[in-house]
């Protein structure tokens, strides 16, 4: 989970449309690599109240373990969510830039004649 989360924190958005964009595809890939890291999440969780119930004087130390997994991956989940939002607010950035940097040439070439 802390590789993924180090992947997330990654700042970078890319100086153009195309590099953002395949930003955005590798997101999507780690959001799909996070699935199955969900599914042992919960079985560990499953696990922990299994434990809590069959062994009730490791309740306090499974109790602590079991918290920190679970706000391990609520902390992972946010910045998936934030990074995901962030590259999609670049993707509009650059197609604004692009259609700018389009008009602006337009109107330079329709000057000149």
């Amino acid at each position: 989970m802390i590789e993924k989360m180090t992947q997330l924190e990654t700042a970078e958005l890319g100086p153009d449309l195309k590099t953002v964009q395949a930003l955005q595809r590798r997101h999507q890939n780690l959001e799909r690599e996070l699935a199955p890291v969900e599914e042992k999440v919960n079985r560990v969780n499953h696990l922990a109240n299994t434990v809590k119930a069959s062994y009730p004087n490791e309740k306090a130390s499974v109790n602590n373990r079991q918290k920190e997994v679970l706000e391990l991956w609520d902390v992972v989940k946010k910045k998936a969510v934030e990074r995901r939002s962030r590259l999609e607010s670049a993707v509009g950035q650059q197609i604004f830039m692009n259609s700018s940097k389009n008009l602006v040439s337009l109107k330079l070439r329709c000057i000149s004649l």
